[in-house]
């Protein structure tokens, strides 16, 4: 699991070209030459027990994934308010996709310090880039992690007619269901608009 979460933090490619010569393989080696019980596992241990699979390193990934998830949706429950953040995009593939972000206030237990945390939460797969299609499923997104919807006060979307639309737009139909969700422009497409159409 370390191995695995030190190519995470320094975005480190876990597979190369053989299973044998990855950077998970290398980092976990390397770190043999220091734990006997780890050299004597990776020596002598049958391929099926060894536990260093590309299915195994996935099925971590996800609980890893998971508990980071479980994490920040407890901190975000904790806090009073908070703000829903997306955006769409197509991948590579051609599959629209839906980032989901979370923005909230946290409070310090020990220092009582506050500070404003945005996290993202999730990816979400959008079979239509409809506003009605957009907002049922970013509402289905945020129960299914646990989120309580209840406490969004805010939520920010590009320009995009299906995110901004007065009318059919997601910020139009998120207040239907929770009339207290203030619609707000995300100030960073503001900023990539208004620089793009500056004269220089």
């Amino acid at each position: 699991m370390e191995s695995l979460l030190l190519c995470g933090k320094q975005n480190i490619a876990i597979r190369g070209h053989s299973p044998e010569r990855s950077n998970f393989m290398a980092i976990l080696n390397s770190k043999a030459q220091g734990d006997l019980i780890l050299t004597e596992h990776l020596a002598n241990v049958n391929s099926r027990a060894k536990y260093t699979s590309p299915d195994i390193q996935n099925e971590i990934i996800n609980i890893i994934g998971n508990q980071i998830r479980t994490d920040i949706v407890d901190k975000c429950n904790s806090s009073k308010f908070f703000a829903l953040i997306a955006d769409e995009s197509t991948d590579v593939s051609t599959r629209e996709q839906v980032s989901v972000c979370l923005r909230y206030i946290q409070r310090d237990s020990l220092s009582g310090d506050v500070s404003i945390k945005e996290d993202f939460l999730d990816f979400i797969m959008a079979t239509s880039t409809k506003g009605e299609h957009l907002a049922e499923l970013l509402i289905e997104a945020l129960q299914g992690a646990g989120v309580n919807i209840a406490k969004m006060r805010a939520q920010g979307y590009d320009g995009a007619a299906n995110m901004s639309g007065k009318y059919n737009g997601v910020q139009a139909r998120i207040p239907n269901i929770i009339p207290e969700a203030t619609y707000v422009h995300c100030k960073s497409h503001c900023l990539n608009l208004a620089v793009a159409s500056a004269q220089l």
